[in-house]
């Protein structure tokens, strides 16, 4: 995609807050429509493309109304999910503004700890590891996309 359309689109594509990749062709065996989880769907309920725009919608009524009751209850929560998910939530966790997203590289696979008090005020986050580990693995995230 980067030797097509050039690393800075590519960039504001995967980081932008509100800037959605042309979507996908209807006929695209990769298309979402054909995988059998989305099969209950309506078509109109699949999306073709997204930004985090509709991520951060799609996933906060499922903050609200699922995890931050779980965490409330049980103290603690695991939350594993794809990455743009989890940039979700850390922008409306952290209220990361639309443009300061974009520089925000979570290492896949590294535990990221957020610490509440009993108002589920944010007190305090900081990733699991080596901070020199963990800074490698954030550069790796934000080159991914780049021309080889």
């Amino acid at each position: 995609t980067a030797e097509k359309y050039g690393d800075e689109q590519v960039q504001i594509w995967r980081r932008s807050y509100d800037v959605p990749p042309p979507p996908m062709q209807d006929d695209d065996p990769r298309h979402p429509r054909f995988d059998h989880r989305y099969r209950d769907l309506k078509p109109s309920e699949i999306p073709s493309t997204e930004s985090l725009k509709e991520t951060v919608e799609r996933i906060l009524p499922y903050w609200h109304d699922d995890i931050s009751i779980k965490l409330n209850e049980h103290g603690e929560v695991l939350i594993a999910a794809h990455g743009n998910s989890l940039r979700g939530i850390v922008k409306y966790l952290k209220n990361i503004s639309d443009e300061d997203i974009v520089g925000v590289n979570l290492p896949t696979g590294i535990p990221y700890v957020f610490e509440f008090d009993d108002d589920m005020k944010l007190q305090k986050d900081y990733f699991l590891g080596d901070p020199e580990v963990i800074r490698k693995l954030m550069e790796e995230v934000a080159n991914q996309a780049k021309k080889k």
